[in-house]
């Protein structure tokens, strides 16, 4: 009863996972690899899983059956014995493959976003060089300016105050 509760619940954060529609941000994402994989990468280790699940439910009924007496029979046994391990390569090479192909889809997926931080790297760096340069040119400009903006306070400050003075008096 426990692996069948257990399968329910994985089978739901599967489906959880493929019905998401973009990666998770930083705050959604809880720590399990699934959320990080893409959705195609995710519904390929599920079949992958459900192949292996299919595989062991056959073999436990065939056991089921092979616990008969009748089914005792040498031939018979050799013959499910070399069934099952024909099953068992044929799906254990399957599943090297399959993970393989994960495996590369991954580490592609590893350089694509390791090149999208360098161009994102490399822009902010643009931006950075840009505003310094145009922070120095700002600067150096109002220095030229000082020296006209603080004669021109002064010249406007002295009539300012002899009319305050006059009026005073």
């Amino acid at each position: 009863m426990s692996l069948e509760y257990e399968t329910r619940q994985q089978n739901s954060a599967l489906a959880t996972l493929k019905q998401r529609a973009a990666p998770p941000t930083l705050t959604d994402q809880k720590p399990n690899v699934l959320y990080t994989m893409p959705v195609q990468t995710v519904e390929r280790l599920e079949e992958v899983l459900q192949q292996t699940l299919a595989l062991q439910k056959t073999i436990q009924a065939s056991m089921a059956a092979l616990a008969t007496k009748e089914s005792l029979e040498p031939l018979a046994t050799a013959e499910q014995l070399h069934q099952w391990l024909e099953q068992t390569q044929a799906l254990n090479q399957k599943t090297h493959r399959a993970m393989g192909e994960i495996l590369s889809e991954m580490r592609e997926e590893h350089k694509r976003d390791g090149r999208q931080r360098d161009e994102f790297t490399r822009e902010l760096s643009e931006i950075r060089t840009t505003f310094q340069k145009d922070t120095q040119e700002a600067i150096a400009s109002l220095r030229r300016w000082i020296p006209f903006i603080v004669m021109s306070s002064a010249a406007a400050a002295v009539p300012v105050c002899i009319l305050m003075w006059q009026m005073l008096t």
